[in-house]
């Protein structure tokens, strides 16, 4: 942070002094952007990173590709964490559970299950690349 760090004093209406320093108005402004900044990388990352997914599903030769358009990934931000998932009607949403887990026919493909693990580490270095780079060019 960078800055002019003046402090102020001031008399009350009831008599009694009070202070401000620069400093921690300062702290204060950085953590109110920090959270502003962190919830469009949030935003951003969860939208590269279903771009990421439906790009995988559509290849070809894909079992995927046939719903590669349903498939998202947003932030829970209760639990802290990217989700990944289908979007769509219930014909979709067990298409896509066939796929994930198996049948009694077809192997599993897991792509939602491996596209989560991939993306943990993926997408914590985005988010912090994310985030350094914005506040890197206010501060």
């Amino acid at each position: 942070m960078t800055g002019n760090y003046s402090s102020t004093l001031s008399q009350g209406s009831n008599g009694i002094f009070t202070g401000s320093f620069g400093a921690v108005d300062e702290v204060k402004t950085l953590v109110s952007e920090y959270h502003a900044v962190l919830m469009q990388a949030i935003k951003d990352a969860a939208k590269e990173e279903t771009q990421r997914v439906r790009q995988a599903a559509s290849d070809e030769k894909s079992p995927w590709n046939s719903i590669a358009d349903s498939l998202n990934v947003d932030f829970d931000y209760n639990e802290g964490q990217f989700v990944y998932g289908v979007q769509g009607d219930e014909k979709t949403q067990q298409k896509a559970m066939d796929l994930e887990y198996g049948t009694l026919e077809n192997a599993p493909a897991p792509l939602l299950r491996s596209s989560a693990i991939q993306g943990q580490y993926d997408l914590s270095l985005t988010l912090d690349s994310k985030v350094n780079n914005e506040l890197g060019k206010r501060y």
